[in-house]
């Protein structure tokens, strides 16, 4: 526990934090996309799910991580 309370909270605001997060869910976005590329043309169903799931995740955090660069969000 005095490691963690060693570290304020103004050195990790809550902005960094999410845009760490958004970075995360971004490059899992780019992981299912280039996973849902490499499915055999087989099972069409779950390329188009892992192709859509993907598209979705990028988009949502590529908006989001522009909403919090834009505007911010410190509490």
């Amino acid at each position: 526990m005095k490691f963690i309370n060693q570290f304020p909270i103004e050195n990790f605001p809550i902005k960094n934090i999410l845009l760490i997060l958004f970075f995360f869910l971004f490059l899992a976005g780019i992981a299912l996309i280039v996973s849902g590329m490499k499915i055999l043309a087989e099972n069409k169903l779950a390329k188009i799910l892992t192709l859509i799931l993907g598209i979705v995740l990028l988009i949502i955090s590529f908006f989001s991580a522009i909403f919090v660069v834009m505007f911010g969000y410190n509490s």
